[in-house]
């Protein structure tokens, strides 16, 4: 009879994997909806972003933790520059 090995434990990183995610496109096409929706805070309301925002999710997935550090951009030229610091480490 053969014999099937035993139950193989996946190694779980204790540190969440961390992927950074930046949002960009014209205005008004809804990213920071995007990003709140993400957060389950959808708003009722269209609300310029100025210059960028933030946000982070942690998941539970099949592979261990990712966190999602999300950066959500203005699209107003006037934000050309700030914009411009998230690009440089990508």
């Amino acid at each position: 009879m053969v014999q099937r090995p035993g139950k193989i434990n996946p190694v779980v990183p204790s540190e969440p994997t961390k992927i950074k995610v930046m949002i960009v496109g014209e205005a008004e096409v809804g990213k920071t909806s995007f990003c709140k929706g993400f957060n389950d805070d959808f708003p009722d309301k269209y609300v310029p972003t100025i210059g960028s925002d933030y946000y982070m999710k942690t998941q539970k997935t099949s592979v261990g933790l990712v966190q999602f550090n999300v950066f959500d951009t203005s699209a107003d030229p006037i934000y050309l520059e700030v914009r411009n610091e998230f690009y440089k480490d990508v």
